[in-house]
């Protein structure tokens, strides 16, 4: 949503995550398969191409639904004189990939993970400013406990796990009390 008030120098690379709420994949006129995609975030929604190689790298892994992280390209559509994006690289953001397996203690029995907090987020609700406050008070307080995201957008909820950690002490959580 934002991406009409980038500045021209910042719009050759754009990293951002968003939810992919649809795929339409078309053919070119020489056979080769792209992807036109629907992609949302907390500001919006935009139109993301996923040409060539691209999409034979990332696009085919994609599917609807999908939380993925994006670095694009913002450029003008031909067709409608709009911006719209066009994806360099496509990365899945997959929450089994980043939960720890059990480690063993030093006497041999598996050790109890920190159990993460989990943020509950909405799209209808939360804003852009939401999300650079809960940045915010989790870089102001690094700590041990894990940190997940639960995002509801579209009557989905899609669960996110992040690298971040906080010292969720009483006072961090009054300040985060509205996701809790």
């Amino acid at each position: 949503g934002d991406i009409e008030e980038l500045p021209e120098s910042q719009r050759k690379k754009v990293k951002f995550g968003v939810f992919v709420a649809d795929i339409t994949v078309k053919y070119t006129k020489s056979g080769k398969q792209f992807a036109i995609m629907r992609v949302e975030d907390f500001t919006g929604a935009k139109e993301m191409m996923v040409w060539g190689e691209e999409y034979e790298k990332f696009g085919k892994t994609m599917t609807k639904g999908s939380v993925v992280e994006v670095t694009a390209k913002v450029e003008q559509d031909s067709r409608t004189e709009s911006l719209q994006l066009v994806a360099q690289s496509i990365k899945p953001l997959d929450a089994t990939a980043a939960t720890p397996a059990p480690t063993k203690n030093g006497n041999g029995s598996t050790a109890h993970a920190i159990r993460p907090l989990v943020l509950q987020l909405d799209s209808a609700r939360d804003t852009v400013a939401d999300l650079r406050a809960i940045h915010s008070i989790l870089t102001a307080n690094p700590g041990k406990v894990p940190v997940h995201f639960s995002v509801r957008t579209n009557g989905k909820r899609v669960h996110l796990v992040t690298a971040r950690s906080i010292a969720a002490g009483d006072g961090v959580m009054e300040e985060l009390r509205a996701w809790v």
